[in-house]
């Protein structure tokens, strides 16, 4: 992470973070999970937005601004926000009192950069916290906002080019070991992973001046949770395979049934090593998934025989000409 420092602008850059149970223990016989408030903080995903909303502020020349959802106790996490070096902590509380569920807390969030005249921001968000971790906020909070997102971020610089215009060049993980590369400009929304920094010290001077430091409060209005998230939405749990559509079994015993369920008789066709030329590699391939009920090529005909030309050259009717047109 690189940033060069600009000279001031208009804006500012928001670190919303999530002060939440780091460590819970879960009872063994009845499986009640109860967390001791003493261990709640920030996970690594958000000390890492932290840090970066720190850096994005001096390379852009924005004030920092340290904003969570949560009761009176997230308080300690905002001012240890202000001792690293925030300008502002603003608090969000809900009216209630209740923990909102993953879109709740986008749409707090939402509420409160309005609430808090924090106009043309930067919103730098970990990409999921440490209790539920579904990683839906960053996003509902871009759509709810209305400001572009770059989400799952693993690298972030900043340049400036010559006309003092400020761009932040980010890679995200994409599946399959891949990155992906983006040009941001603010306003937007950034969600990172937690190696992408590391959180500073806070100097004594900073932690003492941020032990005393007020934390804005607002109270989030009740009608801002009213929209009820659909069932799932923003809650994590083991996956679930789709509905596989077998026919009945058939038979008067039990066993003969249960057999054609589990499919416990059918005996699998023995491996094969073949040394074969490309195209009847192809070939063999072909048969294959048609053998197992796959969605039958064109050209495959009978029992799952392919058809000639169809692999290892062109049929008839698509032979390839030395002509113009069949280059």
């Amino acid at each position: 992470m690189s940033a060069t420092t600009t000279s001031a602008a208009p804006g500012v850059v928001v670190a919303a973070l999530k002060w939440a149970d780091l460590f819970v223990d879960v009872d063994p016989l009845t499986g009640e999970a109860s967390a001791d408030r003493r261990a709640r903080g920030l996970s690594a995903a958000d000390e890492a937005a932290l840090e970066l909303a720190l850096t994005l502020g001096e390379a852009l020349g924005r004030r920092v601004v340290a904003i969570t959802v949560g009761g009176p106790d997230a308080a300690a996490g905002l001012r240890g926000a202000l001792a690293v070096g925030a300008d502002r902590a603003v608090l969000a509380t809900p009216a209630n009192g209740a923990e909102a569920h993953s879109l709740g807390v986008a749409r707090a969030l939402a509420w409160a950069l309005d609430a808090a005249s924090l106009l043309d921001p930067v919103v730098v968000c970990g990409d999921y916290s440490a209790d539920r971790g579904s990683g839906s906020v960053p996003a509902a909070l871009a759509a709810l906002a209305g400001l572009p997102q770059a989400l799952g971020l693993v690298q972030v610089d900043v340049a400036v080019n010559g006309g003092g215009d400020p761009a932040i060049s980010v890679q995200r993980r994409l599946d399959g070991a891949r990155r992906e590369e983006l040009l941001v400009r603010p306003p937007a929304v950034l969600s990172v992973e937690g190696a992408v920094a590391r959180l500073r010290r806070a100097p004594l001077s900073g932690t003492l001046a941020g032990g005393a430091a007020a934390v804005e409060t607002l109270t989030v209005p009740a009608d801002v949770f009213a929209a009820v998230p659909p069932p799932g939405m923003g809650e994590v749990g083991p996956a679930v395979p789709r509905t596989k559509v077998m026919p009945s079994p058939v038979g008067d015993a039990a066993l003969a049934r249960l057999e054609q369920l589990t499919d416990t008789l059918s005996v699998a066709a023995p491996a094969q090593a073949l040394v074969v030329s490309p195209e009847e590699a192809a070939r063999h391939l072909l048969e294959a998934w048609a053998a197992s009920g796959g969605t039958v090529p064109e050209g495959v005909v009978g029992d799952g025989v392919v058809a000639d030309g169809v692999v290892g050259g062109a049929t008839s009717e698509n032979t390839a000409s030395d002509g113009p047109e069949g280059r």
